[in-house]
C-alpha cells in the first residue's frame, strides 16, 4: 500500500470542504489576498 501524495491530500480536504459549502481559493487567489509574489522555481 502506497502513502497519498500531497496532491491527493489537498484532493480530498477540497472535497471535504466543498461538501461543507466552504469555497476554497486557487493559489493565485491565496496570493492576491495575502499580497504574496510567485517565486521562480
Amino acid at each position: 500500500r502506497q502513502l497519498a501524495t500531497n496532491a491527493d491530500l489537498v484532493a480530498r480536504a477540497v472535497t471535504i470542504l466543498e461538501g461543507m459549502n466552504v469555497r476554497v481559493q486557487s493559489a493565485p487567489e491565496v496570493r492576491e489576498r495575502l499580497m504574496l509574489t510567485k517565486r521562480a522555481p
